[in-house]
C-alpha cells in the first residue's frame, strides 16, 4: 500500500504558500463571526424559507404592532 502512494506521489508538485482561495476564504469567515450576520441567515432560514412561513411571520408582527399600539 506504502509503494503506491509512493508511485501516486512522484511527479507531483506540492505548494507550501496558503492556497488560492485563501482571501476568500479568510474573508468568509470574518464576515461569518460576525454575530448580527448570524442572526440575520438564522432568521431568514427559519421564518422565511417558504413563502407560507413568510406569510405567517408577517402576520404575526402586523399582529403583535397592533396589540401595542391598541393598548
Amino acid at each position: 500500500m506504502a509503494a503506491l502512494f509512493r508511485k501516486l506521489r512522484r511527479g507531483t508538485w506540492i505548494n507550501d504558500d496558503p492556497y488560492y482561495l485563501y482571501d476568500i476564504s479568510n474573508n468568509l469567515n470574518m464576515y461569518c463571526n460576525v454575530s448580527r450576520h448570524r442572526w440575520k441567515a438564522t432568521f431568514k432560514h427559519d421564518y422565511c424559507s417558504t413563502p407560507w412561513r413568510i406569510a405567517s411571520t408577517t402576520a404575526a408582527v402586523i399582529l403583535l404592532i397592533l396589540t401595542c399600539y391598541l393598548r
